[in-house]
Parts: C-alpha cells; sequence; structure tokens
C-alpha cells in the first residue's frame, strides 16, 4: 500500500490514524494501571513467608506480567500502524481487534441462538461470565478502535477503489447487523417467563433468582445452573431419570420411590468420596408432591473437603427433575441440612410449570 493510497484529505493524515493512536493511548493507560497494580501485589506478597502463598503470589505476579506484555506489545503495534505504509502492522492490528472483539461480544452473539447444551461444546454462559464487565469495556475500546483504523486504512484510496472498498465495508457492516438483529428480534417475540423470572424449557419450570444469583456454566449433564457470586454456593437442575438410572433399575418418572434409590445411590459413595447425614422426606411444592434428600458429602486426599447438599425430586410433566443447592465449607465445619437456607426457600415458592 503507497503512502498516496493511506492519505485522506486532511492535511495528508493517512486514514484510521487517529483511531489507531486513540487505541496506542488507552492501551498505554491500560499498562500503566497495570504495573501499579503490579507493584501494589508485589509489595504485599514480599512480606508473605509461607511457601503456599509465595506460589500463589509468583502465579499472580507472572499473570499480571503477561497482561503487561500484552498490553505494551499491542500499543506499540497500534501506534505504528499509525503511520503510512505499515502494511504489517496494520494486519496485526486488524488481528489483535478483531480478535479481541470475539471473545468479548462472542457470548453475546452466542445467547442469542437456540442453543441446548452449547455451541461445539462451548457454554455462552461460561463465556459470559469470563467476559463479564467492567474489564471487558477496556478490552472492547481499542480493540473496536484498531478495527475502525485497519477498515479506514485499507478503504482509503482514490477513484473506483475507494468506492469498491467502502461498498464492501458498508456491505459487511449492513450484513452483520441484519443477521444479528435478526437473531435478536426472534429472542423479543419468544415467549417469556415474565419479568424477573428464569425459565429453563428443558426442565419444564420456571422460578425467580435471588438477589445476587447468577445463571452460569453448566456441569456435563446439567440442564441449569447459577451460583451466589461465587462457586461456593450453587444451584443446578438435573435429569432425575440419568441421576437415579445409574444403578441400572427402572427409571420412576415420578418421585415415588425415589427416596430409597437416592439413598441406596448416596451410600455407596464413590472413589475418595462418602456422603453422610443422609436424610429423605416428602414436602410440597408450589409445581406438586417432592422428595427431599438432604446429605453432606466429604472427599478425602490428604485434606478433607466437606459440601452440603439439599436435593429436591419432582415430577414435571412426567419427567424426573431434581432441584440441588449446594454449598461448599472447604476444610470448615458443614451446616445443618435439616432445614432450607433462606434462599433456596424463596427460589423453591417461586416455581410455576411452564
Amino acid at each position: 500500500m503507497t503512502d498516496q493510497h493511506a492519505t485522506q484529505g486532511n492535511g495528508g493524515r493517512p486514514a484510521g490514524a487517529l483511531a489507531f493512536h486513540l487505541a496506542a493511548v488507552w492501551l498505554a493507560v491500560l499498562a500503566i494501571v497495570a504495573v501499579a497494580i503490579l507493584c501494589v501485589i508485589a509489595l504485599a506478597f514480599a512480606s508473605l513467608s509461607s511457601g503456599a502463598d509465595v506460589e500463589a503470589g509468583q502465579r499472580v505476579v507472572a499473570i499480571f506480567v503477561a497482561v503487561e506484555g500484552a498490553l505494551v506489545a499491542s500499543a506499540v503495534v497500534a501506534w505504528r500502524a499509525a503511520s503510512a505504509g505499515r502494511g504489517s502492522e496494520e494486519l496485526v492490528a486488524l488481528v489483535l481487534g478483531g480478535g479481541a472483539l470475539l471473545v468479548v461480544l462472542g457470548p453475546a452473539f452466542l445467547l442469542l441462538l437456540p442453543l441446548d447444551g452449547g455451541f461445539y461444546g462451548l457454554d455462552p454462559y461460561a463465556l459470559a461470565t469470563a467476559a463479564r464487565l467492567p474489564w471487558s469495556v477496556a478490552v472492547l475500546v481499542p480493540a473496536a478502535l484498531m478495527g475502525i483504523g485497519a477498515t479506514q486504512r485499507w478503504c482509503a484510496s482514490s477513484g473506483e477503489a475507494a468506492q469498491h472498498r467502502g461498498l464492501v465495508a458498508w456491505g459487511v457492516t449492513l450484513a452483520l447487523v441484519v443477521v444479528v438483529g435478526a437473531m435478536a428480534g426472534i429472542q423479543v417475540m419468544q415467549p417469556t417467563c415474565g419479568a424477573g423470572r428464569t425459565c429453563v424449557p428443558a426442565a419444564g419450570v420456571s422460578f425467580v433468582l435471588p438477589d445476587g444469583w447468577r445463571r452460569t456454566a453448566t456441569d456435563d449433564g446439567d440442564l441449569f445452573a447459577a451460583s451466589a457470586g461465587s462457586e461456593q454456593t450453587r444451584f443446578v437442575i438435573e435429569d432425575g431419570g440419568k441421576v437415579i438410572g445409574k444403578d441400572g433399575g427402572a427409571v420412576p418418572t415420578g418421585p415415588e420411590g425415589v427416596d430409597a434409590r437416592a439413598t441406596s445411590l448416596l451410600s455407596q459413595g464413590s472413589g475418595f468420596g462418602r456422603n453422610s447425614d443422609i436424610s429423605a422426606r416428602r414436602v410440597d411444592l408450589p409445581v406438586g408432591p417432592a422428595i427431599r434428600i438432604a446429605y453432606t458429602s466429604s472427599t478425602s486426599f490428604i485434606f478433607t473437603y466437606y459440601q452440603t447438599n439439599v436435593t429436591h425430586w419432582l415430577s414435571v410433566d412426567g419427567r424426573l427433575v431434581v432441584l440441588e443447592y449446594m454449598t461448599s465449607y472447604g476444610e470448615g465445619t458443614p451446616g445443618d441440612t435439616s432445614s432450607d437456607p433462606a434462599d433456596l426457600t424463596e427460589l423453591l415458592a417461586s416455581l410455576q410449570v411452564l
């Protein structure tokens, strides 16, 4: 690309130079912030004497060093790409910007798809968790600027070439807007659960997540998962037929007979884990009768880690569904499972059949 083809009629400034410069400045500011955070972390861990703490500190420092290097390198690329005749830097900037935009905007796009079980093995809720605000905005702005700068540079030409490239750029943009807009419109037209409710069609139920809870990535075989701000407390929905069918017996379609089958499975344990304090009783939920089975699970290998589980087994349209509430205590003393926690009680009270 020649300098003539890479300039606009604005004082000879190369096309896209302003966007590239703004991206470089933004990245440089982020790099300075990262250095400040890195210095604070280094000073904090300098006073630690525990071997485990020192090792953890070294990992954190290594991550920040890698982030710092990536920010500085990206800023240099963006700044150099602002000059005319920097074809390689322009291409690198375009790849960096486009890749970052895909990482940040990909989860939002995947959430518009009618997915059931993820997209080629990718759970959009796991990606959305990784790309959550506010850090994603810090990446989104320079990525968009580098993409804009590279596009402006590519379109900068003269005569018919400039017109052709401009039409291509606008055509691609319009196509993306139409596709995403159509998918968003289809989602809007779909039946909704109502304001504030969460629908799980695979389980046939809807409910209201308590304050502070959010949908998150599911484990293999789960129909739904949510957590209370951290993975210490987690709520999942499972296919009860698959869970209870592990013993090879007939799979019930309702809660009748579940208590004996489920408690038998739980009593067996597996590997380094075992279950204790298993209790079962019949309860009534807004969607019908259910079997409540609670227990404490422990995993022992050098250290012993505890987790309490409160499960509700119910029938929804002839299908056995399990609602499971889990709380991890690490090496601490596990809590009492004789009664439901307040947030679980609130969630169960809001249950409705779709």
